[in-house]
């Protein structure tokens, strides 16, 4: 019974027979190799369709480990008000930073909104990220008030 569940394994994942026919075979280092190989992606296989249809979630532990996040963010965003003579990249770097916050811990920033809505215009070079970083800030919780213009500003 174990023989013809191996054989339903190796059929469910698409894996030639190559490990069951060597199993008696002289194990030198790349058949070795192969045989982890193959071992490696049906333990993959095996996990993903465990997980099914599961959304994977987005790899932001530092962020999730905030203590506190509405202070933070709210100190990111007053810095990045406050400094005047600074890179639009690394304003684009803290306006990401502030926007991740924002969407992973549903902190609520209703002058974030504004202040990005001042980099939403045809000549931005930048506006593709911008955007991005619009969406990453965007959940739940916040206010239709604070939405509305933006999309005026977009439309």
């Amino acid at each position: 019974k174990e023989d013809e569940k191996e054989e339903e394994d190796y059929e469910d994942y698409g894996f030639s027979k190559s490990m069951k026919i060597h199993q008696h075979s002289k194990k030198t280092k790349s058949r070795i190799r192969h045989n982890n190989e193959v071992e490696k992606k049906k333990k993959k296989m095996r996990q993903r369709k465990a997980m099914g249809g599961k959304a994977r979630k987005p790899l932001l532990k530092a962020i999730e480990l905030v203590r506190d996040p509405q202070s933070f963010a709210e100190k990111l965003f007053r810095v990045l008000r406050s400094l005047k003579k600074i890179r639009f990249e690394e304003k684009l770097m803290f306006m990401d930073l502030i926007s991740r916050l924002i969407g992973v811990h549903h902190v609520i920033l209703l002058n974030f909104y504004s202040y990005l809505q001042n980099y939403l215009s045809a000549h931005q070079v930048e506006i593709t990220r911008v955007l991005a970083i619009l969406l990453q800030a965007c959940h739940e919780q916040v206010t239709e008030d604070s939405i509305i213009p933006i999309v005026r500003t977009i439309a």
